[in-house]
């Protein structure tokens, strides 16, 4: 699958972002681009630019490493995580220097989010589909500064509803994801697909685009990425 979401804040388009799965024998890549342009308090209107690329098992979707890299006001930051069976180690990298952090593993599923890479959340509902009877709490590690945050949020599932979509009224299953405090709504498609997202608080809408996305354009961050078959893998440099 390679698609492409449209960003909104409100009625302004911010930018788009590019994705792809690409299957790895029983693995599989989610690589992400990220092209915006968002607001900031002091400083107008600055450009992000983001590749994210996340590796996790085909048949139960266990995260095996996730890595980023993204420019945002004059900054190069790279970020990674390498999990093993009891720990996960987070790395930092801001232009050019870095460190690392080490952690127990949570129990259970767990999933990254990082701001602005939307794609992530259709990565957690397309792990999650069919296994949410009356709602389930998934960890998910959140990509922050100076150092990551493991949230509990919980998936709750609505009902099948008609929505607007590519110029016609498309049935899709709506999933409300939230830590208490924000709240996310998605629109799951039959086929499994994230047709759109909203946080109503921020104004925020994530639409999929009808039509699909040139792989060949969607480009991942460097280093190797690590597969179930793969046990080796490349961490950030700099720490």
């Amino acid at each position: 699958d390679a698609g492409s979401y449209s960003v909104f804040g409100g009625s302004r388009l911010l930018g788009l972002e590019k994705f792809t799965f690409e299957p790895h024998g029983d693995s599989v890549l989610l690589v992400t681009n990220v092209d915006e342009v968002l607001p900031t308090p002091d400083r107008g209107d600055q450009k992000l630019v983001k590749k994210g690329l996340v590796s996790f098992k085909a048949l139960d979707f266990t995260l095996l490493d996730y890595r980023s890299e993204t420019s945002w006001l004059g900054v190069k930051l790279k970020r990674g995580i390498v999990v093993s069976e009891t720990t996960f180690t987070s790395y930092h990298e801001v232009n050019g220097r870095g460190f690392g952090d080490t952690d127990l593993k949570p129990p259970g599923r767990l999933f990254v989010f990082e701001p602005q890479a939307f794609a992530t959340f259709d990565l957690m509902l397309r792990g999650l589909r069919g296994k949410l009877l009356g709602g389930r709490d998934v960890n998910v590690i959140l990509i922050t500064e100076p150092r990551d945050t493991v949230l509990a949020l919980r998936f709750v599932p609505g009902a099948v509803e008609n929505i607007q979509w590519n110029g016609k009224s498309v049935a899709a299953s709506k999933v409300t994801i939230t830590d208490g405090k924000n709240s996310f709504y998605a629109w799951q498609s039959a086929k499994g697909h994230m047709l759109r997202l909203e946080e109503p608080r921020r104004g925020l809408r994530v639409e999929r685009d009808p039509f699909p996305a040139d792989s060949a354009t969607v480009k991942r961050p460097a280093g190797k990425a690590k597969t179930a078959t793969n046990s080796a893998a490349k961490t950030p440099s700099g720490r």
